[in-house]
């Protein structure tokens, strides 16, 4: 996991703070780097919290259990929710 993930600057200060709920996404997503990257770069366009990503994550994923089971390994459903995520906005 890299600090820059999850480290955070303020606008109008040097201190540096480390979000929580980024450090939970970063776990959720078990660190994969083309997950955290499509994360990152939905994060940046939707302007939302990470909580609220975390949220529109778990529900990607359960939606996902359900309709493609043929999806085999931990990181096919962890990329494809962080892709449906970003599907789904586009449309």
């Amino acid at each position: 996991m890299q600090l820059w993930h999850v480290t955070f600057a303020t606008e109008y200060s040097t201190n540096l703070y480390v979000d929580a709920d980024a450090v939970k996404l970063v776990k959720r997503l078990d660190g994969f780097p083309l997950a955290l990257t499509t994360a990152g770069a939905y994060l940046k366009q939707a302007a939302i919290s990470f909580s609220d990503y975390l949220r529109l994550y778990e529900t990607s994923w359960a939606k996902l259990q359900k309709t493609s089971p043929e999806l085999s390994s931990y990181e096919d459903w962890t990329l494809y929710s962080t892709w449906q995520i970003s599907f789904m906005r586009i449309e």
